[in-house]
């Protein structure tokens, strides 16, 4: 259907965006504006020297010289499936290679758990020109820097395809009515930690979890790169792959089961002053110890006590500067061993029965499984308890726990 697209530019700072029709020329947003598209190979932005026509989920990145413009583009709007090549130059560093700014191609969000991103990262990934900051999130609910599921209209984001010879690729199934409110927080998962770093007006976020199935490499389910800001006033927190020091903004692993692990966490920044580390989320079995290492200062922070950590940056300090040390015992619910005698779990269409053979209080926990908590509570009955569900149909698993003991077990729910 024909019809126009109005974006107000309420900032004189560089904007990702994209156009809900194929097919417009980047000189209907005016000779006053520079506009940058992303070179894959060379991993930088290229000015465009003269106009040229965007296709259908192609990002840019735009800019203008001043504040509050509006731009108004026409056209027929796209709608049913859309596709866009993936270019992809391979790199020693997994982090450096397939990096594409693609764009939302409709009038309406699209809901990125609805995107099939066999081809390419799980994670996408928002600029946002107010905190000069990548916005991450991941499929399955982790998020990074306020990000949501939702990518709005008129938005470009960055993708990062796996190989050569890939495609994004999107349909109608995939949008949704969603505007920016606010109120998404992501999902709780087991054995997780995610920090914060705040310093010079600006912050950053990063994520370590642990999760039976993944391994200590990348893994394109869990895990999302490090994208850097080009703003050196914007701090940056990561952690880095053992196998090639790629930087990673969420970071899944192996459970170490009864054996300590220590996670590298780099600081990057341009400017020098106090910065401070804060936990926003610790979700880790009571027994598991979680401590923030400085080595530059030989400090070790307990997170559990102490959720905040300030320091002074001073140029040329290194940036491998921290270290998470996560205690032993992280073994995720799959690889719980069974201590808890007298329990039975079974499943039967969309309920759960938990049948408790003794009088101690008992709580419930049920996961699927990328190990997010769908339910929770107290078992209050000696015997039957049943627990109606509305999810999807698939395999969830349930641990009942009863003081230092616990039991779990793989449950399938067929509607």
């Amino acid at each position: 259907l024909p019809g126009e697209f109005i974006h107000s530019f309420t900032q004189a700072k560089p904007e990702e965006f994209a156009t809900p029709f194929a097919n417009v020329n980047s000189a209907a947003f005016t000779t006053d504006a520079n506009i940058n598209v992303w070179d894959e190979i060379n991993s930088s932005w290229t000015l465009l020297s003269s106009a040229r026509d965007f296709v259908a989920a192609e990002g840019f990145r735009i800019e203008y010289p001043n504040l509050n413009y509006t731009s108004v583009t026409s056209g027929d709007f796209n709608t049913g499936d859309i596709s866009r090549s993936l270019d992809y130059s391979s790199n020693t560093v997994q982090a450096h290679s397939g990096w594409n700014l693609v764009g939302n191609p409709y009038p309406s969000s699209i809901d990125w758990e609805l995107v099939n991103t066999a081809n390419f990262s799980s994670a996408v990934y928002v600029y946002d020109n107010i905190s000069k900051n990548y916005k991450v999130y991941v499929k399955g609910g982790v998020t990074l820097n306020g990000a949501t599921p939702y990518v709005l209209p008129g938005q470009a984001f960055f993708v990062k395809a796996n190989e050569a010879n890939t495609s994004f690729t999107v349909n109608n199934d995939a949008r949704v009515h969603y505007f920016n409110d606010g109120t998404y927080t992501g999902n709780t998962f087991e054995d997780y930690l995610k920090l914060s770093i705040t310093g010079n007006g600006y912050s950053d976020e990063t994520v370590v979890r642990f999760l039976s199935g993944a391994s200590n490499d990348y893994d394109n389910e869990y895990d999302a790169f490090k994208l850097m800001t080009d703003e050196t006033s914007v701090p940056q927190l990561y952690t880095v792959l053992e196998s090639d020091n790629s930087e990673m903004a969420v970071n899944t692993l192996t459970p170490p089961g009864n054996n300590e692990k220590t996670v590298p966490l780099n600081f990057k920044a341009g400017v020098d002053g106090t910065y401070k580390i804060t936990v926003k989320d610790l979700n880790f079995a009571s027994g598991v110890s979680v401590s923030l290492i400085d080595t530059k200062d030989n400090v070790t922070t307990d997170l559990r006590t102490n959720p905040e950590y300030s320091f002074t940056y001073t140029s040329g300090d290194p940036e491998n500067r921290f270290e998470l040390k996560f205690g032993a015992g992280i073994t995720s619910v799959e690889d719980l061993n069974n201590t808890l005698d007298n329990v039975k779990i079974y499943s039967n269409r969309n309920n759960i029965y938990i049948n408790t053979l003794d009088n101690d209080n008992s709580k419930y926990e049920i996961y699927d499984m990328q190990g997010r908590i769908i339910n929770s509570g107290k078992l209050y009955n000696k015997g039957l308890n049943k627990i109606e569900l509305t999810v999807d149909k698939g395999i969830y698993i349930v641990k009942v726990i009863s003081g230092n003991k616990s039991f779990s077990k793989q449950v399938p729910l067929v509607e």
